[in-house]
């Protein structure tokens, strides 16, 4: 049994009898998988980024920026599940 989206959408195609509306929630379903790994994947980027030289002695101002942007990202992220 195909369990993600992509799953469900490669079967819909070998199956000619799916009717045009289930064919959108599949797409919509693929579409919101993505979207999730796209949030999560940019928030991992965004908590890897070092602090810029130019920060000085303020520079946990601007990981404290990078993490707050990271953890608005997994809460868009947790939403499209």
């Amino acid at each position: 049994m195909p369990k993600t989206a992509r799953e469900l959408i490669e079967r819909a195609f070998h199956v000619s009898f799916k009717l045009p509306h289930q064919a959108a929630e599949l797409l919509d379903g693929h579409r919101v998988e993505n979207r999730r790994e796209a949030f999560a994947d940019a928030a991992n980027l965004i908590r890897s980024l070092p602090a810029p030289p130019e920060a000085g002695p303020d520079w946990h101002w601007y990981t404290f920026a990078l993490n707050r942007a990271a953890d608005r990202l997994d809460q868009l992220a947790k939403e499209q599940q």
